[in-house]
This record gives C-alpha cells, sequence and structure tokens, in this order.
C-alpha cells in the first residue's frame, strides 16, 4: 500500500507497458488482474484485492469505493454465470455497488478508465 492506494502488481517497464495512442492496446503478456489494478493504481484509486462478500465464501476481484469490481472472463459459462448472479444477489440485498468489467473492456485504457471513472464517480 503506498498512501492508501494500493500499490500495482508491478511496474510498468519496457516489458510490461501500454504503447502510446488514443485506443492504448494492453500487450497480451499482462494478465486481466494486473492491468486492472495498475489502471485503479495510476488513476491514484484506492482498492483492496479479493474483497470477502457480506455473505456466502465469496470474493470479489477488487474493491473500490463502496464497489466491488468483478471481471467476468468466463461469462456464458453456465456454472460461472450462476455464480455470479448469487453475487449480483447478493450485493442487491446489502445495497452495495458492483462493477462488471468484461474482456472487450480490457482492450483499451481509454475505455477502462472511463468505465472505472463513471461507475466509481471520480
Amino acid at each position: 500500500m503506498v498512501g492508501g492506494v494500493s500499490a500495482p502488481s508491478h511496474g510498468f517497464d519496457s516489458h510490461h507497458h501500454a504503447t502510446p495512442g488514443p485506443e492504448v492496446r494492453f500487450y497480451l503478456d499482462l494478465s486481466w488482474t494486473r492491468v486492472i489494478d495498475d489502471i485503479l493504481f495510476a488513476m491514484k484509486i484506492p482498492h483492496i484485492k479479493e474483497p470477502k462478500y457480506p455473505q456466502g465464501n465469496y470474493r470479489g476481484d477488487f474493491k473500490a469505493s463502496e464497489t466491488i469490481i468483478e471481471y467476468c472472463g468466463l461469462s456464458g459459462n453456465n456454472d460461472y454465470d450462476e455464480k455470479m448472479d448469487v453475487k449480483k444477489a447478493i450485493c442487491k440485498e446489502h445495497g452495495i455497488s458492483m462493477l462488471l468489467l468484461y474482456p472487450e473492456d480490457l482492450l483499451s485504457s481509454v475505455r477502462l478508465e472511463r468505465k472505472l471513472s463513471k461507475a466509481l464517480i471520480i
């Protein structure tokens, strides 16, 4: 944790960085968790990894502010979708905001930053 903000899982260097341009595409060797974590850190958004849900044995991918962030990389898989439905119901029951991110959201840092900014009201 650096200044109340989770430190990124790695630093941007010559091997792990985004290419410049309005629609920045990330190198394929960056995992989705690293991409999301690094963007949250770069935006100076305090966040925690793998927060517990208030009931059941569930964890989110990240929590920023009072919003649970879930990366829906397996959307379309029946078991996964059922688990996400349970998580959505828990959030609704407890008045917790939920931000769902999909693979296409990670293709552009601009798109991801906009989605995070809008959901987290920055």
